[in-house]
């Protein structure tokens, strides 16, 4: 369980880190592709919801202290993303490759849907008009992230089984 959330901070840090520091120039109408969303997305499609809300959240809301938006905004849109993903593992063919690129599109159009009605909504930025090519950017950066990100998370929370962090020396009665 320490491994497993070790793992998931770390994994959270370099998606912070690549996103502020590379992929933060790399635009496509006004939206960079998201590291940290997808490793959202990619723990909530591996682990269910309830990993996808707390670990959604938690980037989230360090995303918020590291920017200059609305703060909670990202706490919340990536805390749904989370949730909504989870909740839909098994209908988007649970680990397979398919499945991953599905979800990671599905996850990058909610989160920037969710940001962009809540900036609408408080006035922040933005119009209308211009969340449609947001919306579609993102899902793009998505698609082409999921196929990278999922897999190597899958493949890293395999590694850490519950059963293999068991102690087997105590009877278990």
């Amino acid at each position: 369980m320490i491994l497993r959330g070790l793992l998931m901070a770390v994994v959270a840090a370099v998606a912070l880190l690549v996103d502020t520091v590379v992929l933060a120039n790399l635009t496509l109408a006004g939206v960079a592709p998201s590291l940290a969303v997808m490793t959202v997305v990619g723990f909530a499609h591996a682990e269910g919801p309830a990993v996808g809300v707390g670990y959604g959240f938690a980037v989230g809301l360090v995303t918020d202290l590291l920017g200059d938006g609305l703060l909670g905004s990202g706490a919340l849109v990536l805390l749904l993303v989370g949730y909504l993903t989870g909740m839909a593992r098994r209908v988007w063919t649970g680990g397979t490759l398919a499945g991953q690129i599905v979800a990671g599109a599905m996850g990058a159009l909610l989160a920037a849907v969710g940001h962009g009605v809540l900036d609408l909504l408080f006035g922040v930025e933005g119009t209308l008009g211009g969340l449609v090519p947001q919306v579609l950017a993102a899902g793009l950066f998505g698609l082409l992230l999921a196929p990278l990100v999922l897999p190597a998370l899958a493949w890293l929370l395999a590694r850490l089984q519950p059963d293999q962090l068991v102690d087997r020396t105590w009877p278990s009665w």
